[in-house]
């Protein structure tokens, strides 16, 4: 992966062409308050070592080291996230990553909304060959969370992993019943999937969810088919883990994110 934006952006900022560097970041996807951090960080301090050490801020513990922390079961993961993100097919890949850790995942369609949202996550659970809650259109999605937590709730290695409803605006019912689905819930993880695509509307994303509920870890979907590569400069803001990337469609897609592994992408 290789970001020729960004990596034109940074010549320019070494040149000290300032606004020339701003505009390229800009174009590139990059939130401007970070792009304004960035600039200002470059001027006392090497570019690499402020670039890197925003990337480092994405690098995120492994997830089945936080869910053994704990011990206490069900491990309990709600995601969340905008129509089109792929929010749905990331919550099957964490469950895939789960089932070969040796762990029990149990799939939560809680969109009980959109249509063909229930049948999509029962299919990837009947494939993946894993248990998946009852659940019908109209019907209370944080009613649904609670069941799925009580059902599973003392069993060694079960992990709950619950999906929302997305909108395509962050209305006020999407967010109240996002609350409520936290308040009944009460989830170990609360993990917002983020489009790599988005570029710096991505802020307007994670400032909306975070205000409602609060986001513990991000996963950026889409990451093959982006030529930018400014929503990771942009989550930097954030200092919260990105927990996966997911480079494909495939179950097995799902990949940390480790920042020297992606420094070049910017900088080389």
């Amino acid at each position: 992966m290789v970001f020729e934006g960004i990596k034109k952006a940074f010549a320019k900022l070494r040149e000290h062409k300032d606004d020339e560097a701003r505009q390229l970041l800009l174009e590139a996807g990059v939130a401007l308050e970070v792009v304004e951090q960035i600039q200002l960080e470059a001027k006392d301090r090497e570019l690499s070592d402020v670039i890197y050490e925003r990337l480092k801020l994405l690098e995120s513990p492994d997830l089945e080291a936080m869910i053994n922390q704990g011990r206490s079961w069900p491990y309990v993961m709600v995601f969340f996230g905008v129509n089109g993100v792929g929010k749905t097919t990331a919550v099957a890949k964490v469950c895939k990553l789960l089932v070969l850790k040796g762990f029990k995942p149990t799939l939560v369609p809680a969109d009980t909304y959109r249509a063909g949202a229930i049948e999509q996550l029962t299919a990837h659970a009947t494939k993946l060959g894993v248990p998946f809650v009852q659940s019908r259109y109209g019907a209370d999605p944080a009613s649904i969370a609670y069941e799925a937590k009580k059902t599973n709730m003392g069993k060694e290695n079960s992990v709950v992993l619950i999906d929302t409803a997305g909108r395509v605006e962050m209305d006020k019912n999407l967010m109240d019943q996002m609350k409520k689905i936290v308040r009944v819930a009460q989830p170990n993880l609360k993990v917002l999937v983020v489009d790599a695509l988005t570029g710096n509307a991505v802020i307007r994303q994670v400032e909306g969810y975070d205000q409602a509920v609060g986001v513990d870890a991000f996963i950026v979907t889409k990451v093959d088919a982006d030529n930018k590569g400014g929503v990771f400069l942009s989550l930097s803001k954030y200092k919260r883990p990105v927990l996966f990337v997911s480079n494909g469609q495939d179950y097995d897609s799902l990949q940390p994110f480790r920042a020297k592994e992606w420094i070049g992408a910017y900088l080389q």
